[in-house]
């Protein structure tokens, strides 16, 4: 069972089908996310680990779509969590909504609260990251 910790909205220009193409692929997550150094898959699990020191210096991600909406399931050496990208088209535009979600029994030894308003800083430049990769496609 997770809970939303904070959600992050951009607007760009862009046809849905290519977004969710995008998504869908896990190899893609290094063209958008700068502190991803390495990319490995493995069956249905992709291994990640990361430049910089970070909350998960490693971490395995699992990813489930439908037509509302794709989740990164995330499973970190520190703290397990969901990412959910849900797509809306709207007078000619895509907005894409990304929400993060946490374990209702999160780690306690975390300081979510104190983390919260980082973690929300760093995966909103994230998204502008993806939104600007994703409108050169």
């Amino acid at each position: 069972m997770y809970k939303p910790l904070f959600t992050n909205i951009v607007m760009i220009s862009q046809k849905k089908e290519q977004v969710v193409a995008f998504l869908e692929n896990p190899k893609n997550i290094i063209k958008w996310d700068s502190e991803v150094a390495l990319v490995e898959e493995d069956q249905n699990v992709v291994n990640i680990s990361r430049v910089h020191e970070a909350l998960n210096n490693k971490e395995s991600i699992s990813i489930e779509s439908n037509d509302e909406r794709i989740i990164y399931n995330i499973k970190g050496d520190r703290l397990d969590y969901q990412v959910m990208f849900e797509l809306e088209e709207e007078n000619g535009l895509l907005e894409i909504s990304e929400t993060v979600l946490l374990p209702v029994k999160a780690n306690r030894n975390l300081p979510i609260k104190l983390l919260k308003p980082v973690a929300k800083h760093a995966f909103a430049n994230k998204l502008e990251n993806l939104a600007a990769v994703v409108e050169q496609l």
